[in-house]
């Protein structure tokens, strides 16, 4: 997914069975200050989160209220990850920003 979303030229990103997004202006997403998971499915969600790994976003989970910032998901030593009651589609929008934090190791 992260290789996709940094395509160059990349700004249209459509996910085979999207209901909720079926079409991702990748480069109007990358500028907002703040975003929703809302209801995109797991594979939509690791795409978008991919796409706004790099942002400085506020990423409103989909529970409606949980906010996490995607910069400090990037940097910080100890991100706030997702609740353990956060659905897949929670887990898989942070996994791009958490990919590219130095001090996170995945087991």
């Amino acid at each position: 997914a992260l290789f996709v979303a940094r395509l160059p030229g990349l700004s249209d990103l459509r996910v085979e069975g999207e209901t909720s997004l079926p079409s991702m202006d990748l480069a109007r997403y990358r500028r907002l200050e703040a975003l929703k998971v809302g209801a995109l499915s797991t594979p939509a969600a690791l795409f978008f989160g991919a796409a706004i790994a790099t942002s400085n976003a506020r990423l409103r989970l989909s529970d409606g209220n949980a906010i996490r910032n995607i910069a400090a998901l990037r940097s910080s030593p100890s991100p706030d990850k997702a609740e353990p009651n956060a659905s897949d589609a929670d887990r898989a929008a942070l996994l791009g920003a958490l990919a590219s934090n130095q001090h996170e190791i995945f087991s």
